[in-house]
């Protein structure tokens, strides 16, 4: 086990990105794995790769990142064809980036499959209405938010990963991460 990382995961909405800010906060290094995606579909091979394979999330020849979720998570087998591309070339940043780790780091995750393995894990929860506010509040549309939803493994699946933090609200998120922090020795103050 790789034991000054650890994987931030959850199903959509459920505060991973809010849970990095604080985390960061406290000195730690994280690493978006979505942020990474992007970049890789922004690079010219990603962009002949999406002309090629998804020409229909171009609208005047301007690549449409809301079009390409709605193929995608309407259709398993496109998600997986697009993860395959994807994902070989996140996993060469992510090991640039754990080899240039020079402390604890966190890494964001929003679809974990075997990524989680290896590593300490947490998972944030929050009940679904919850989660469907926090994405509507983000300008997300009510159709793509289920839609999301929809393709996403069931709780359970989830419960499994690693240690839950229920995220119901920001106080009780901060004092249940650093109690953990805590446990694991990666932090030293009180809480």
């Amino acid at each position: 086990m790789d034991n000054n990382i650890c994987i931030i995961t959850g199903p959509i909405g459920s505060g991973k990105s809010h849970l990095c800010k604080i985390l960061k906060q406290y000195g730690f290094r994280i690493l978006d794995l979505d942020s990474v995606s992007h970049q890789i579909l922004s690079s010219d091979e990603g962009q002949i790769f999406l002309e090629v394979n998804f020409p229909n999330t171009f609208v005047n020849n301007d690549f449409n990142k809301e079009l390409l979720a709605k193929e995608v998570f309407s259709d398993k087998t496109k998600l997986k064809f697009l993860e395959g591309f994807i994902h070989p070339k996140v996993n060469k940043y992510l090991d640039i980036w754990k080899n240039e780790l020079n402390t604890f780091g966190f890494i964001e995750v929003s679809a974990p499959k075997g990524a989680y393995q290896g590593y300490k894990t947490i998972v944030l929860n929050s009940p679904k209405e919850q989660r469907i506010k926090r994405l509507i509040s983000r300008g997300m549309a009510i159709d793509d938010i289920n839609r999301r939803i929809s393709i996403q493994e069931i709780q359970e699946w989830w419960n499994k990963l690693g240690d839950n933090i229920q995220n119901i609200n920001d106080e009780s998120l901060k004092k249940d991460i650093l109690i953990l922090l805590k446990e694991w020795n990666w932090i030293n103050e009180e809480v």
